[in-house]
């Protein structure tokens, strides 16, 4: 590879053999790897070629060896960021947490969670995992299961994985109303705001300010007096001059200012 980022007239010259990538200024040399092999025949030999030693080449550009890779994973879902975090304050009280990881997502894969009301191995398997002390002292589960035939346990594994997606739906139906129970919940404790025409607020200062005084800096500014309040919670406000506000605002933004 051979570095233009001084003379880019020289991808022009050795057009054909080298190849520049436009984000780094830099030529690549591309070798087929389908020619070689047909023409050595063997996937061997290749393997060989590319455990040669490099040697010295005369050349007039600084050369630079490097692999070109792929960005970033991107982020996981939501689901499994908040899996990692509950395992994670598992083995966080713990020294060595490296030994005691095995164990921690044991836990958590065979414990009921409360949004659910289901384990996260019966979400995938279909049934319940069999757990340490059900092996050393024998549950009744286990006792019936030990007792059934191969063919029979094979028929009743496959009625369970059948009743997989019936199972799913259940927890979905969960799913929806411990949301709603939390939203209950949570609107117990709001108090909500209701504002008019003529109600005097401050407006939250969002855009860093001019002057900034350390932590004396004001959080609010005003008074501003309410013109015009729409559905959709925004509002429009004047000053005490009676000069309109450049902007449209949300409540979210206000508060009420009790003069």
């Amino acid at each position: 590879m051979g570095n233009l980022e001084e003379d880019h007239g020289v991808a022009k010259l050795v057009y054909g053999y080298l190849y520049l990538m436009p984000f780094s200024s830099t030529c690549y040399l591309c070798i087929d790897c389908c020619v070689i092999l047909k023409s050595k025949g063997n996937l061997d030999f290749y393997m060989t070629f590319l455990s040669i030693g490099l040697h010295p080449i005369e050349i007039k550009w600084q050369l630079c060896w490097g692999v070109v890779s792929s960005g970033f994973i991107p982020k996981m879902n939501g689901v499994v960021q908040a899996a990692n975090k509950n395992i994670k304050k598992i083995v966080k009280p713990y020294k060595d947490w490296h030994e005691m990881l095995p164990f921690s997502v044991h836990g958590y894969r065979t414990s009921v969670c409360t949004s659910t009301g289901a384990t996260p191995f019966s979400l995938v398997y279909g049934m319940e995992a069999f757990l340490p002390i059900e092996v050393e002292f024998p549950s009744l589960r286990l006792i019936t299961d030990v007792k059934l035939d191969e063919a029979e346990w094979v028929q009743n594994r496959f009625d369970q994985l059948n009743l997989i997606k019936e199972k799913k739906m259940t927890i979905i139906c969960h799913e929806k109303l411990y949301q709603k129970w939390m939203k209950i919940e949570f609107d117990l404790k709001v108090c909500p705001q209701s504002y008019k025409a003529g109600d005097l607020v401050l407006k939250r200062i969002i855009l860093p300010q001019s002057d900034p005084k350390g932590k004396w800096t004001p959080n609010y500014e005003g008074s501003y007096v309410v013109k015009k309040v729409f559905s959709g919670g925004a509002m429009m406000l004047v000053t005490m001059d009676g000069e309109d506000f450049p902007l449209t605002v949300n409540v979210d933004v206000v508060k009420k200012y009790f003069a």
